[in-house]
C-alpha cells in the first residue's frame, strides 16, 4: 500500500517562494528540483496566493446536526 508523504509547512512555504523567485522555470522543472511532484508544487503555489504566510489553513467542513 502507498502511503502519502507528508511536508512541514515550513517546506511548503520555501517551495513556493523557489518557484516565485524563479517564475521563468516552469513547474516541472521547479518541482524536479525540489523533489516533489509538479501538481503537489502546483497545488502550494495556488493555495498560497493570498495569505500572509504563503499558504492556506487546511478547511475544515462544518458538520450540522438535526435539531
Amino acid at each position: 500500500m502507498r502511503r502519502n508523504k507528508t511536508y512541514t509547512k515550513a517546506f511548503k512555504q520555501e517551495c513556493v517562494q523557489y518557484m516565485h523567485n524563479n517564475l521563468s522555470m516552469t513547474f516541472a522543472e521547479a518541482a524536479e528540483n525540489l523533489g516533489i511532484s509538479a501538481s503537489t508544487l502546483q497545488r502550494w503555489y495556488k493555495n498560497a496566493k493570498g495569505t500572509s504566510d504563503g499558504l492556506r489553513p487546511k478547511s475544515k467542513r462544518s458538520r450540522k446536526f438535526p435539531k
